[in-house]
């Protein structure tokens, strides 16, 4: 459930997009719109979402994302993992105030879209009164279109594109890769400080067995030991435990003290239908 005086997250994908219904949720209003993928909504890409949100009720915040993360569809050999589940990054949106998303399944036909056409796609079936996207934005075949190609488009159309340079953290950019090396190198305090908020992990759902162990896959992990998290499921209280990060993605989860988290016991957190996730300490 949303949470009170907050707008309830509409997800639409690229057909139900093209055909209007981003049009038919604004009501008239032209939209406050931003782009990219988005992999660990990141202090920089918060940047983004506040000026979006700042240009309501005149403008419909509206987020264009992807489903899956081009750099996968382009290089599945060397990806190793995005910050966030989909689920993770919907209920951010969610809570962040975001009434309207567009989800593009990102394909070989849609790589070989230009900048221009993808531009021309959001004009018409957006109606962008107001365009924010990071100086280093590219988009297009090839990403032939960048943040200033952005705004060139754009003269004329009544919509003002705001672009955003990135934010620092001592001497270097706030990026979703130096997220990903902080993490994989174990330094979780640097990834929580880039993202504004602990690293947190979406298991999704217990293997079979005893114990409570998960297998993780398409996500970054920090090094294989025990490390200190709180586990949630669902809307009950944390609880404080040790997540054992494994070879293949396995994570044993324990909860010393705490019987009411044990594999076995009968409690509510049997339901398989709310997905396990845990916040590095």
């Amino acid at each position: 459930m949303s949470a009170p005086g907050r707008p309830v997250l509409r997800i639409l994908d690229w057909t139900e997009f093209t055909a209007g219904a981003a049009l038919d949720s604004a009501g008239g209003r032209r939209t406050a719109l931003t782009v990219g993928v988005f992999d660990g909504l990141h202090r920089g890409h918060q940047v983004l979402l506040r000026a979006v949100l700042e240009k309501a009720p005149e403008c419909l915040p509206l987020v264009i994302s992807f489903r899956n993360n081009p750099k996968q569809f382009f290089s599945p050999g060397a990806w190793e993992g995005d910050i966030l589940s989909l689920r993770q990054k919907l209920d951010l949106f969610r809570e962040g105030g975001i009434p309207l998303i567009v989800l593009i399944d990102f394909s070989e036909e849609f790589s070989r879209m230009t900048g221009g056409d993808f531009l021309e796609t959001l004009r018409v079936s957006g109606n962008p009164g107001y365009v924010a996207v990071g100086s280093n934005f590219h988009c297009g075949y090839r990403m032939d279109t960048g943040a200033e190609g952005i705004r060139s488009f754009f003269q004329g159309t009544g919509a003002l594109v705001e672009v955003f340079e990135s934010m620092t953290l001592g001497e270097s950019r706030i990026s979703s890769s130096r997220v990903r090396r902080a993490v994989r190198a174990g330094d979780l305090g640097e990834a929580s400080e880039l993202l504004g908020r602990p690293v947190e992990l979406d298991l999704g759902n217990p293997l079979p067995g005893p114990d409570l162990r998960f297998r993780v896959s398409g996500r970054i992990l920090p090094p294989p030991g025990a490390w200190p998290v709180l586990i949630r499921q669902g809307s009950l209280p944390p609880a404080e435990g040790e997540a054992l990060v494994g070879g293949g993605g396995e994570i044993t989860l324990t909860l010393p003290g705490n019987a009411a988290f044990h594999a076995g016991a009968e409690t509510a957190f049997a339901d398989a239908g709310l997905s396990w996730r845990v916040a590095f300490c």
